[in-house]
C-alpha cells in the first residue's frame, strides 16, 4: 500500500511539472509572437496557410506584400527567402535581402540574415560583412560561428578553413 501511495505522489508530481511546463512553453510562445501587432500576425498567418496548402505562388504575393508593408519583418522575410533559394529567384531574392537590411539599418543580426543570401548568388558583398565582423576591435565569436556555418553549408569548406586560421591567429 505505501508502494502505490508514493507511486501516486510522483504521478501528481510529475503531471504538475508537466503542466508548469507547458503553460511556460505556451507563455513564451505568446510572448514571441506578441511583438506583431494582430494585423501582421493575421498576415504571416495567411501566408503560412497559403504555403503549407502548396499554394506557393499566393504565399510569395502574400509574404511580398507583407515586406513592402513591413519590410524589416522577419517573419515574412525569412520564408520568402525560402521560396526564392528554392525557386532560384536570384534578383528577387537579392531585392529583398537589400531591403531587409535598408529597415534594420544594416545591424548586425541582419547581416547575418542576409549573408547566405549573398553567398548563394555570388554577390561580393558577403566577403564584406564577413570582413566587417572580422576588423572589428573584439571579434563577436558567435557571429564568426554562424557565418563559418553558413559557408560550410554552402561547400565553401575551404574558405571556411581560410577564416578559422585567421581568427585563431587574431584571437590568440
Amino acid at each position: 500500500m505505501p508502494y502505490n501511495l508514493n507511486l501516486l505522489k510522483d504521478l501528481n508530481i510529475l503531471s504538475t511539472l508537466i503542466l508548469f511546463s507547458c503553460v511556460i512553453y505556451a507563455q513564451n510562445f505568446a510572448n514571441a509572437n506578441s511583438k506583431l501587432t494582430k494585423d501582421q500576425r493575421n498576415m504571416i498567418t495567411q501566408a503560412k496557410a497559403l504555403e503549407s496548402s502548396g499554394l506557393i505562388e499566393e504565399a510569395t504575393i502574400t509574404y511580398a506584400n507583407i515586406l513592402l508593408k513591413y519590410p524589416g519583418l522577419s517573419e515574412a522575410f525569412k520564408p520568402l527567402k525560402n521560396i526564392y533559394i528554392r525557386n532560384r529567384l536570384w534578383n528577387d531574392l537579392i531585392e529583398i535581402s537589400n531591403k531587409y537590411l535598408i529597415a534594420h539599418n544594416n545591424n548586425n543580426k541582419s547581416k547575418l540574415d542576409v549573408f547566405d543570401v549573398y553567398l548563394i548568388t555570388n554577390d561580393n558583398k558577403w566577403k564584406n560583412i564577413i570582413n566587417e565582423f572580422y576588423t572589428k576591435k573584439t571579434i563577436n565569436l558567435s557571429y564568426m560561428k554562424k557565418i563559418l556555418s553558413i559557408l560550410l553549408a554552402n561547400d565553401k569548406k575551404d574558405i571556411a578553413i581560410e577564416w578559422v586560421n585567421k581568427i585563431r591567429s587574431k584571437t590568440e
